[in-house]
């Protein structure tokens, strides 16, 4: 059954000269059934309000088109379908404040569509109605969308321009309610004033090609987006951008949340509190300001982490939270100085991969590297600040080891690329005088080189190599080139004394066997000895007449010009070893 309503007959059925009132005694009046269809068309008279008002038929149908009012007003009334197509509602007025011309107050229906229609006056869905589907598209709703108190299933709007978006649960009529949304999308749509989300329980949020302009309004919560859920929802279930140009200061407030995916947006400003995500996956994004994850020293946990081809010119603050899958920040630049990464702790079972990131201005601050291969990492421009890395301790040394020597095998090419993550690393914090940290990276440089030679067949380089590591650990210990000269001297003067050298005028040469009978002058001639392996490794001349001399004893000249030799080499070592030493 249809009853319709026209331009023909619609005064005959107003009342008070201004209401279209669908109520109980409209529909007995007019015979209409349970299941019929009222069809409203081609009323144009701004002064005509519709008023549909305690009545609960759940199978009625109301089609309203092609028509201007002034105003579609629900209060406790229950129907199955509103259609609202090519309407007209209201008219534009400046106004700071406006009230709303469409409504539903504490109704019932399963569904809404609104097609090509305007709004002047808002729209809005309150104190606990309960509409399951409402579909916007191709519309206009001047001053604001709003759902308030109520619950719906899903929410779409498509193709379309609102002044303001605003779902929210403020308990106004009654405390304690609670404000339910499933699905909240929004797609190829303008916002122009302001978008909040607050204390609604909702599963799924999805934006995709909307623009949310700037604003220039002087209040905070015009300017800036807020989501937010009541402190007692547990789980979201996604929230989706794609393709979206928002213009302003975003902040999701949430406690879990099992998938969040951004794709070529540009946000002004981005930020996330939460406890717990399972996905995070930001793509091809560009972030004007800032971007921040949750709050300092607030430990957080995400399972998988992406964040790919971004363009962040703000700063980046991601700190306190636990990673146990995967962390790819991969194809990245950032702007500005500093961008911190910051007391994170990655498990042994997280796939790590920072490659193609250029990480001028990044700052890896309290992180633990065990975990962290450097395989394409720009290391040349990143900064590290207290963090941990797996120490490889020897006798003599300490060095710093990376995944990713675990890792590789035994081609050259892998060789290489290893030595040159150390080479990297040593001149990164060089670069910041950090001259300790450098040493250890500098070691582990040198031990790569060493093993590249062995591999090459370079036996000549993999002598010297073992030499510097043997008698300097690579020029980073201090003492061990010096007790080697000690014991160089020591051992030079203990063969001095059997291989002969001249004392003054008098000989001393033990022949292999030790005067016992007259201790004293032995004595005596083991430290001038001592003196004379001394000469031979001061690097300046003591001249001819000095009183200890090797002249005209072959073997002692010969063991002289080793013992030259040795102390050259023991000396350029611990030279070398002591300005590394000063200068940390």
């Amino acid at each position: 059954m249809e009853f319709k309503i026209d331009s023909s007959n619609y005064k005959s059925l107003l009342r008070d000269n201004k209401h279209i009132l669908i109520d109980d005694t409209f529909i007995i009046d007019n015979n209409i059934s349970e299941k019929a269809l009222i069809i409203i068309q081609g009323i144009e008279d701004k002064d005509v309000m519709l008023y549909v008002k305690d009545i609960k038929l759940n199978d009625l149908e109301i089609e309203v088109k092609d028509s201007s009012l002034y105003g579609i007003f629900f209060e406790d009334a229950t129907i199955k379908d509103l259609k609202l197509l090519c309407l007209d509602i209201s008219e534009y007025k400046e106004a700071k404040f406006k009230t709303f011309k469409t409504y539903f107050d504490n109704s019932n229906l399963q569904s809404i569509w609104v097609h090509e229609s305007k709004f002047f006056n808002g729209f809005l869905v309150r104190n606990e109605s309960t509409i399951e589907n409402i579909r916007i598209n191709d519309s206009s709703i001047d001053h604001s969308f709003s759902h308030i108190d109520s619950i719906s299933s899903k929410i779409t709007i498509e193709s379309s321009t609102v002044d303001d978006l605003n779902f929210e649960n403020n308990d106004i009529h009654k405390k304690g309610i609670k404000s339910k949304i499933d699905n909240i999308n929004v797609f190829r749509t303008e916002i122009r004033i302001g978008f909040k989300i607050s204390k609604i329980e909702f599963k799924n949020l999805n934006l995709h090609k909307t623009n949310v302009l700037k604003s220039t309004e002087l209040s905070n919560f015009k300017q800036d987006i807020f989501i937010s859920l009541p402190d007692d929802f547990d789980e979201v279930d996604k929230i989706e951008f794609t393709e979206c140009n928002i213009d302003r200061r975003i902040t999701i407030t949430l406690n879990n949340l099992k998938d969040f995916y951004s794709h070529d947006c540009s946000f002004f400003s981005f930020r996330i509190n939460f406890w717990k995500i399972i996905s995070f996956k930001f793509i091809k994004n560009t972030i004007i300001e800032n971007i921040f994850w949750g709050f300092q020293n607030r430990l957080k946990t995400i399972e998988k982490f992406v964040f790919n081809n971004c363009d962040v010119k703000g700063q980046f603050y991601l700190s306190d939270t636990h990673f146990s899958n995967e962390l790819f920040i991969q194809g990245t630049t950032f702007h500005s100085y500093p961008s911190f990464f910051d007391h994170n702790k990655i498990y042994d079972t997280c796939k790590v991969d920072f490659g193609y990131t250029n990480l001028t201005n990044f700052v890896f601050q309290d992180i633990n590297f065990k975990n962290i291969g450097f395989k394409n990492l720009d290391i040349d421009n990143a900064k590290f600040k207290n963090c941990e890395w797996e120490l490889v301790t020897k006798k003599f040394f300490n060095r710093f080891k990376v995944q990713d020597e675990n890792k590789v095998n035994d081609k050259i090419e892998n060789l290489l690329i290893n030595k040159n993550i150390y080479s990297k690393l040593k001149a990164s914090f060089q670069k910041n005088s950090d001259y300790i940290n450098s040493g250890k990276f500098y070691i582990s440089e040198q031990e790569s080189k060493k093993e590249i030679s062995l591999k090459n067949k370079n036996y000549f380089e993999y002598f010297l190599l073992s030499l510097h590591k043997n008698i300097s650990s690579y020029g980073e210990n201090v003492s061990k080139s010096l007790i080697l000269l000690l014991f160089l001297i020591l051992i030079s003067a203990s063969i001095y004394l059997f291989t002969g050298f001249n004392s003054g005028g008098r000989l001393v040469d033990y022949r292999f066997s030790l005067n016992l009978d007259n201790t004293t002058q032995t004595i005596k001639d083991f430290l001038q000895s001592i003196i004379f392996s001394i000469k031979n490794v001061v690097p300046f001349s003591v001249g001819t007449k000095f009183f200890l001399n090797g002249f005209d004893i072959k073997i002692t000249q010969v063991i002289e010009l080793i013992q030259k030799i040795l102390s050259l080499i023991l000396l350029a070592s611990f030279t070398e070893s002591f300005v590394r030493y000063l200068k940390k």
